[in-house]
């Protein structure tokens, strides 16, 4: 078993330093944090993970075959078919839509379309908000339109985009995949 910690400390470095060259974020607060926004949040929940079936392919598969963290789950949410939108009183507008994977360590995503207008941020974050990734922006576009973002603590993440009102392109955002972390990857030596 102690050979494993190595690998799997190992496989974690090469995933955040992949996610992180392709995610840089501009930091900064998600608007809802500081300015009055509906308590309401369409919320979505996975499917049940498996995760002892998960953990026993693992097993079988051994340390022949790359590390696996997490158990993907397709999806297709994108800014029109899920999450609710909202008008601020200055005119801006937030989106947020909150998912849900009971019994995750943590939840990544990745998207088959992502592209956002200059202004435009989206941030994600956990339940008690002790896991804030963001903001993203236009900087994060790229010519393919896919992107990735890291993990969120806890098993559910709140994703939210803000519009400032002065913006009139239309941002894209599409949540193609949902990554259910049965491993802890914030807890390596735990």
């Amino acid at each position: 078993m102690s050979f494993k910690a190595p690998l799997i400390l190992a496989a974690v470095s090469l995933f955040v330093a992949t996610t992180a060259h392709s995610q840089v974020s501009a930091g900064g607060e998600p608007v809802s944090f500081s300015k009055s926004a509906r308590a309401f949040v369409q919320s979505v929940t996975m499917p049940t993970i498996d995760v002892a079936a998960y953990l026993a392919e693992d097993q079988r598969d051994g340390k022949d075959v790359p590390y696996r963290f997490g158990a993907p789950i397709d999806v297709s949410y994108n800014l029109n078919n899920s999450g609710n939108w909202e008008t601020l009183p200055d005119g801006s507008k937030l989106w947020r839509l909150h998912i849900v994977s009971v019994g995750a360590y943590s939840l990544n995503l990745l998207y088959d379309e992502f592209w956002l207008p200059e202004g435009g941020k989206l941030f994600l974050y956990n339940a008690d908000h002790s896991s804030v990734i963001g903001a993203f922006t236009s900087a994060n576009n790229k010519e393919h339109r896919e992107f990735s973002t890291a993990p969120t603590k806890g098993d559910e993440v709140t994703l939210e985009y803000f519009q400032p009102a002065s913006v009139t392109e239309t941002a894209m955002i599409k949540i193609s995949r949902v990554v259910h972390a049965y491993h802890n990857l914030f807890d390596i030596g735990g």
